[in-house]
């Protein structure tokens, strides 16, 4: 028995290996030796392109080396093969010579563009040419011969031509200059139309877009697909009250709508494709077609940083020209040889000369230097002392004052609006070598020519800003597109009753942000009743897909609107602000606290206001409503918040006196309240003990009328090692104790409150909890009312006021349902950024700094940190518990008392 089992054990194994054999040997394709060689680091490798069912065994075997080899070249390979993967296979002295095939012509297909209208289609993860023909209504071979370098499966952002509808016929244009007797000084002949007119006219009248809307109403255009949500009441008379145009990714009606990820005129002819190469980056890839990151990425929307071998990429054609593979060299050069210890950046420091000014007159030059290698570097007069370094990747200033070997300190003397961090395509000042002269620019003989002709004068003039108190555009139309988050799929498949089921309802994720459009829509109407307002409302159904911020995108409208708010989701919101900054559209952020999304866009306007703004305004409130407090900052663990504890300190010790005198008489009453016998002077304690000093209560008592000086100093306590015994030690008996509390950890909050709460009879203590205590909703209010706690919120709805009781009543007249936070928001926005475009129209992002109309439940007053920054509102809002109530406390650190003229919210 246990023979014939090895037997038939032996027998199966043959078979497996025969099989897995077979299998191997159908799975490999040939390979084909590359006769492209590159070389990387002194080493020659052949560029293998990666085909259908080839291997790792196969290519390796087929270029003589070890697939250990070819793993050691391409590290990505470990994790599997893809089609058109670009691989480096080491070149040997047993490599085969290549395979160097004559090429041989093509015959070139008509060019779509002369046969079809057309437009390109990004396109999404796992697309096929019969869904981009589903969509698009158009025949899959039509696609396929308008593609012919594409193949199936289609790369996920691959720029697809979609052929649309056949051109009319137009007639030849006739050329005047045939004969050689031409007279280009005579009078050209009287023209008479003729049908290329006619033609002409009737094109233009095809393609032109349906009537926009009249004034003061919105826009409506039907998108083949109910835009509303029928359970709803508020979506009802959001659809019959506010006439406004809602588009999904799946909402695709008709052939004018039909449109793709990027329209013709931006993807027509000039623009090719770059397969992206190993090691190669975007800022690389930018560089090489004189480009910034930025404006490659808005060529390729939805792209990662993170690029992939084999991936395409849109890019503008190269004009072919010897001089392109040339260094550029302007000026002359000298040669530095480079010695041990020397680095790429300390030979541009003491040169005065960018990285990136090297790297183009020393093509293939990185920061791998050997010694002796010789640099060519530009020879010129130093006139500034610093130079401009164009930022490559992600990194972070310490790490580049490293590199340059200069200390933080003299990096943010020369960058004083940098943060921690360093971005891409952002340009940083580097300081000069300390060896370096720098001379001032001589005057030169056109100063002499401008004053003696002044029409002539080509000076740049300073910026006038003219920023009127009345709308002055009322007469104009505006266009706005509101990115919104509806849901609209989920929203169709929705069962519930409203009347029976309201809350169910609401808590669905249709109904997340449909309040925040519903009070975007009443600020509409209320400036269409007080301020004649004129608006076209584009609305689209934005999420977190990629797919609806390329269909968004692809709407030829967008590029001519005034004003574009959202996405709310930051992956959409970065690509859209990328296109908004090519077009020059202002588009406002109205959920992101994070200050990274301004930066490199001048014109992105971020609504919440980042929590390190809060530092400067808590310190400005302690120093305005408790200018003798003892100030203490607690944070929950000694390796959290130390850099908010840090810049909240500093923030304090610049407003705070470094001494506080108290009155001498406070501190004698102190003393008589813990005499044993205070009414008789005989049994008086002889001293008291007040934040460390040992005072006598006889010269206390000769110098009422006088004062005693203590130093103020800002104390921190890290909760785990001091609790609030440390605090008791310290505190002051005789004035107001101020502790700031920074953290996001509520256990700790609570914790903290209810230990302080048992020492707030001996002490008087005011609290602040950063960044947003408010959200905890595990905090007693008597203890925060004891504790007199301050919150700072970027919107309070103070449900006492007229303004929110008239607010809320209109609300639930229009939608019935009870309004909530997003409502209130959509509002604000809306009533905001409208009443700016009717006042100051194109000059809205100059004159929003000045601007500050009634809002229904915070303020907005927006800065710039730089020009190359975008608009940020740092606005907080500060109440402090009192009466059993949060009441509002004026936030004096900005200057709000001449707003301008205030336009009747109702």
């Amino acid at each position: 028995m246990k023979k014939s089992s090895g037997i038939i054990s032996f027998v199966l194994l043959s078979m497996m290996l025969h099989l897995l054999f077979v299998t191997s040997s159908y799975a490999q394709a040939p390979v084909k030796i590359s006769a492209q060689i590159e070389t990387f680091g002194q080493k020659s490798y052949y560029m293998h392109t990666v085909e259908p069912r080839q291997t790792l065994f196969g290519i390796a075997q087929a270029y003589k080396v070890t697939v250990e080899n070819l793993l050691m070249s391409n590290p990505d390979a470990r994790r599997g093969l893809r089609v058109n993967q670009v691989l480096r296979v080491p070149v040997t002295d047993q490599s085969p010579a290549p395979v160097v095939q004559q090429e041989q012509p093509q015959e070139t297909p008509p060019a779509i563009a002369d046969r079809y209208d057309y437009i390109y289609h990004v396109t999404g993860k796992s697309e096929t040419f019969n869904y981009i023909a589903n969509i698009y209504m158009v025949p899959v071979n039509q696609i396929r011969s308008a593609n012919p370098t594409l193949s199936e499966p289609i790369l996920e952002g691959e720029y697809v031509v979609v052929p649309i509808a056949p051109k009319e016929p137009q007639a030849e244009p006739k050329i005047r200059e045939q004969r050689s007797t031409f007279d280009p000084f005579a009078n050209p002949p009287v023209k008479t139309p003729t049908s290329q007119g006619q033609t002409s006219q009737s094109s233009n009248t095809r393609q032109q877009q349906p009537t926009q809307s009249t004034q003061n109403q919105t826009q409506t255009q039907s998108t083949g697909r109910s835009t509303g949500i029928s359970t709803s009441p508020p979506t009802a008379a959001m659809a019959e009250e506010s006439s406004v145009e809602i588009i999904s990714h799946f909402a695709l009606a008709d052939a004018e709508q039909q449109t793709a990820s990027l329209p013709v005129s931006s993807a027509g002819e000039g623009y090719g494709q770059h397969a992206v190469k190993p090691q190669e980056t975007l800022f690389s890839i930018a560089r090489q077609y004189e480009l910034t990151v930025d404006q490659l990425m808005g060529m390729n929307p939805g792209i990662s940083k993170m690029l992939s071998v084999g991936q395409v990429l849109r890019v503008p054609q190269k004009a072919d020209s010897p001089q392109s593979t040339q260094p550029k060299q302007e000026g002359e050069l000298i040669t530095h040889t480079v010695s041990k210890g020397e680095t790429l950046y300390r030979i541009s420091r003491d040169y005065a000369v960018s990285i990136g000014e090297l790297q183009e007159i020393n093509p293939g030059l990185t920061e791998r230097l050997s010694v002796g290698q010789k640099i060519l570097v530009p020879k010129k007069k130093i006139t500034s002392p610093y130079f401009e370094y164009e930022i490559e990747s992600r990194s972070t200033v310490r790490r580049l004052s490293r590199n340059y070997e200069i200390s933080r300190d003299r990096f943010y003397y020369f960058n004083p609006a940098a943060g921690r961090r360093v971005y891409p395509g952002q340009k940083v000042r580097i300081p000069i070598a300390d060896h370096l002269t720098v001379f001032a620019p001589m005057p030169t003989q056109v100063d002499t020519v401008l004053i003696e002709e002044p029409h002539f004068i080509e000076q740049i003039p300073e910026k006038i800003i003219s920023c009127p108190d009345y709308p002055a555009h009322a007469n104009r139309m505006f266009r706005v597109a509101l990115m919104v988050p509806f849901y609209l799929d989920e929203a169709e498949k929705l069962q519930f009753n409203y009347l029976s089921q309201p809350d169910q309802l609401l808590g669905e994720r249709p109904f997340s942000f449909l309040q925040f459009y519903e009070g975007f829509l009443m600020a509409v109407d209320s400036l269409m009743a007080t301020e004649d307002l004129k608006l076209d409302l584009y609305v689209y159904d934005v999420e977190q897909s990629m797919d609806e911020v390329a269909q968004a995108l692809s709407d030829p409208k967008l590029r001519s609107t005034d004003l574009i708010i959202g996405p709310f989701f930051n992956q959409g919101f970065e690509v859209v602000s990328r296109f908004a900054r090519e077009h020059n559209i202002p588009i406002v952020n109205p959920l992101a606290q994070r200050s990274e999304i301004i930066e490199g866009f001048p014109n992105v306007i971020k609504v919440k206001p980042t929590p390190d703004s809060q530092y400067d305004q808590v310190a400005r409130l302690i120093s305005e409503q408790y200018p003798e407090a003892k100030v203490f900052i607690y944070r929950a663990q000694s390796w959290t918040n130390q850099e908010q504890s840090s810049m909240m300190r500093q923030a304090i010790e610049k407003h705070l006196n470094p001494v506080v005198p108290i009155a001498n008489q406070r501190i004698f009453e102190l003393a008589n309240k813990r005499s044993r016998g205070y009414e008789d002077l005989n049994v008086m304690i002889p001293s008291i003990r007040v934040e460390g000093a040992e005072l006598s209560t006889a010269q206390l008592e000769e110098t009422l009328y006088e004062a005693t000086i203590f130093e103020n100093p800002v104390t921190e306590f890290v909760y785990t090692n001091d609790s609030v015994r440390e605090f008791s030690r310290h505190a002051s008996a005789v004035r107001d104790n101020v502790i700031i509390a920074i953290s996001d950890d509520n256990v700790f909050a609570m914790e903290l409150v209810n230990k302080l709460n048992q020492v707030a009879d001996t002490f008087s203590i005011k609290m602040v909890g950063l960044p947003n205590w408010k959200n905890f909703d595990n905090l007693f209010t008597e203890s925060l009312l004891k504790l007199q706690m301050h919150h700072l919120v970027p919107g309070h709805i103070d449900y006492n006021t007229l303004q929110s009781e008239k607010f809320i009543y209109k609300y639930r007249m229009k939608y019935d349902t009870e309004p909530g936070t997003y409502a209130f928001e959509g509002f604000d926005i809306g009533w905001y950024f409208l009443q700016a475009l009717l006042r100051y129209g194109d000059g809205m992002l100059d004159c929003l700094p000045h601007f500050y109309p009634q809002l229904s439940q915070t303020r907005f007053h927006f800065q710039r940190k730089d020009e190359a920054s975008g608009l940020e509102n740092g606005f907080w809002n500060i109440y402090r518990y009192q009466n059993h109530q949060l009441a509002p406390l004026i936030n004096t650190y900005f200057d709000l008392k001449n707003p301008g003229r205030q336009t009747n919210i109702w």
